[in-house]
Parts: structure tokens; sequence; C-alpha cells
């Protein structure tokens, strides 16, 4: 009798937990849409709204793909590029149908990122879009592209770079702990260097980049490289 109550305990336990699953599956985390951000190039890798996406040492077209991308045209546009064309820029020339495989391969890696990472829901043309005249960026992407220093490079550094400074529209910027202590520091002292950001916080060099690059975005503070080496002083 014990073994017959026992089975059927946990038969009806089974069954709540298969209903409590499928109920899970019914209602699936709501995600907000993916409608655009800032598309970071720097010399070793890649980064969308700070996640990196591609790395120059990693094996694929994906660093590549989005090296020609960030083009303009003879007229200053963003370059619209079909598939025989783009595959014509990459090197080793890949064939047609395996440049198409790379960019759909691409757009899922950047997909899975942002939804995973950033928390939004992203689709296959939201950062690399694709209309009759060729594959391009999306319009909600803003490409900016820095140094070695973790440094906005001005427009036009460089052949075939498109480098755009957001608008005065988006660079209204909440600071944070790090920043606000940033700004006091400067505020007495005049200037600072990367490294003691980071040793100030325990922070990778990386961090440091991007809070030191935000405050220089919305035109806070500015890099001087009179000196080697080069420190943020208040703009």
């Amino acid at each position: 009798m014990a073994s017959s109550i026992n089975v059927k305990t946990l038969g009806q336990r089974t069954r709540l937990i298969l209903r409590v699953a499928a109920k899970g599956k019914e209602q699936p985390e709501s995600l907000t849409p993916f409608t655009g951000g800032v598309l970071a190039y720097h010399p070793r890798h890649i980064e969308l709204c700070g996640e990196t996406i591609a790395e120059k040492s990693r094996r694929g077209y994906a660093w590549q793909i989005l090296q020609v991308l960030r083009e303009s045209n003879d007229h200053g546009k963003p370059v619209h590029l079909g598939s025989r064309a783009l595959a014509r820029k990459l090197k080793p020339q890949p064939e047609q149908n395996t440049l198409i495989r790379a960019v759909c391969s691409l757009r899922s890696r950047i997909a899975k990122i942002v939804r995973n990472r950033l928390g939004h829901e992203c689709g296959q043309e939201d950062v690399i879009a694709n209309d009759e005249q060729g594959y391009h960026l999306a319009d909600g992407i803003v490409v900016e592209v820095y140094d070695e220093d973790g440094t906005l490079m001005g427009e036009g550094d460089g052949p075939g770079q498109r480098t755009q400074k957001p608008s005065r529209a988006k660079l209204a910027l909440r600071l944070n702990d790090k920043q606000r202590w940033v700004m006091a520091r400067l505020a007495s002292d005049g200037k600072l260097t990367r490294c003691e950001v980071e040793k100030q916080f325990g922070i990778s060099g990386r961090t440091a980049k991007r809070v030191l690059g935000e405050l220089s975005d919305a035109g806070l503070i500015e890099f001087d490289r009179t000196t080697h080496p080069g420190f943020y002083c208040l703009k």
C-alpha cells in the first residue's frame, strides 16, 4: 500500500512540475526592441553598446565584414554592398554563398549578445541591414573609431573611415559614481590618467576607457597628448 501511495504522489508531483514548466513556456520573458547604439571600432576588437561582437584575432570574416561596412562611398554616405561586391573586399575572397553564411552567422551572434547581455530583442537586420542595394549598417547604428589609448578619433582620421560623433541631443549623460569621482578629481587636480582611474576602482583598462570615453563624448573632458603619457583634463 505504501508503495502505491508513493507512486501516486510522485505522479501528482510530476504532473504539477510539467504544468508549471508548460506555463513558463507560454509566457516568455518580455524584452524591449533594440533600436540602435554605438558601434565602437577599437584597434583589436569591435564593440556594440560596450559589448564585444568581433575580434581581430579570431578566425572567420566577422572582423573584415564590419570593417568594410563602416566605410563611406564617394558621396560620403554609408556603403551598400551586394554579397558579390562585399565578398571581393575580403581576404581570402570567399565564395558568394560562404559570404552570405558568414553574414548570417555574424547577425545571429550579435542578436544573441544583445539579448543575453543587453536585455534587448535584436532582429537579424537591426545592426547589419540589407536592401535592394546590398548590405549596410542599420540607421540606428552610430560608428565611432578609437585609437590605442581609447580616445575617440576625429572625423576623417584615416582612409575610408566613417567616424560619427554623437549629436548634442544624444550627449545627456547621467554620471555614475566613477565618473563623478573623475570630475571631482579633475576639478581639484587639473589632470588625470587612465591608470589612476584603474587603480582607484580596481577596474580593467577597458572599463576605465569606457568611463572616460563617455565623459569625453559628452564634451566634459578631453585627452591632452602634449606630453607622454597623455592625460585627461576638463574641457
